[in-house]
């Protein structure tokens, strides 16, 4: 009886390991995506030993690292002709070893310990690798590995990423999250900068026609006195939060005064950061639209939560006041005054 054309391509005991590591697959990452809670209750505390918890990037690392040179051994042994029984057994390895070993150990990155946005991250860079684990094994099993080393491509690329993980811990992946957030707020400020001078979009910009611009043009004369100095209050405002947004990566994130100790504490910094980034494009539109209270209840929450942000940075990494504690109060009030 003819087969199928999927079921032609490879051997019936290596079509069969394909379908395993598939469901086996679509499970990790139905666990690794269902929602947890982001502080587990002591009594589950256990769960985890401290020993597995403090382990755990390595743990993934060495996950990966598999995963990276696995998916290198099976492209050699579908390289046509392909060697069904090798190729078998890799497959095999990946279910039994590697697959659940990616997901224990993403798993084992729990927000407690090792902070919300760095168990984020990695379940994301865990699901991201396994979902092209998945898409190579569905390529291998309809053409028997006719395109596995563009698959493979996506497979290292996605182990790459998991990899990095481990160096960058919670620190490094808000600090990309925060040099985002900084950029967001100089370029909110710059364009308020911009309307308040007058210089509008630029004639190139002009012709682009996008409704969305805010050129001078589109203001009807001066700018109001009052209004004027509000705007040119609330763009030094904005200077001082981009000023602060880098203090707080460099005296807080990077180096040896990194907050490597306090999870909980890193994690308030990318929190607050967030709301910050929102605020500033709040605050800009108020002006823009000419709705004063709005200018007003903006530019308070915006210096409300930069003092937050700079609260949240005074204390070193020991929890105790550090070289760098003086100028983050410093900041506070410079926030704080005539706001």
């Amino acid at each position: 009886m003819p087969s199928s054309s999927s079921s032609s391509s490879v051997a019936a005991p290596l079509a069969a390991s394909f379908s395993t590591l598939t469901s086996l697959i679509a499970h990790c990452r139905a666990s690794l995506l269902a929602p947890t809670t982001s502080t587990p209750p002591p009594s589950s505390s256990s769960c985890i030993p401290e020993a597995s918890a403090a382990d755990a990037l390595e743990h993934l690392h060495a996950a990966a690292t598999l995963a990276k040179a696995q998916i290198t051994r099976l492209s050699v042994a579908l390289k046509p002709p392909a060697t069904a029984d090798a190729a078998e057994k890799f497959v095999r390895e990946f279910s039994a070893t590697i697959v659940p070993s990616l997901a224990a150990a993403a798993a084992a990155v729990d927000a407690a310990a090792h902070g919300k946005a760095l168990a984020k991250e990695v379940r994301r860079a865990v699901d991201a690798l396994l979902a092209s684990i998945a898409e190579y094994v569905a390529a291998a099993a309809a053409t028997g590995g006719a395109d596995r080393l563009a698959a493979t491509g996506v497979v290292w690329c996605a182990a790459d990423a998991v990899l990095r993980l481990r160096d960058l811990g919670l620190c490094g992946v808000v600090d990309a999250a925060l040099r985002e957030c900084g950029e967001m707020v100089e370029d909110a400020r710059a364009e308020l900068k911009a309307w308040v001078d007058g210089e509008g979009a630029g004639a190139g910009d002009a012709e682009d026609g996008d409704e969305w611009d805010f050129p001078a043009a589109g203001r009807k004369g001066a700018l109001d006195a009052a209004v004027k100095c509000s705007a040119e209050h609330a763009v030094r405002k904005m200077k001082l939060v981009t000023i602060l947004f880098g203090a707080a990566r460099k005296r807080r994130l990077l180096g040896d005064a990194r907050l490597s100790r306090d999870p909980q504490r890193v994690d308030g910094i990318a929190d607050v950061s967030k709301e910050i980034s929102a605020l500033v494009d709040d605050l800009g539109t108020a002006f823009y639209e000419d709705e004063a209270v709005e200018v007003d209840q903006a530019r308070e929450k915006l210096v409300t939560k930069a003092v937050a942000l700079a609260e949240l940075c005074v204390l070193g990494n020991t929890g105790e006041k550090d070289a760098y504690s003086g100028w983050f109060e410093n900041c506070k009030s410079a926030l704080q005054k005539s706001s």
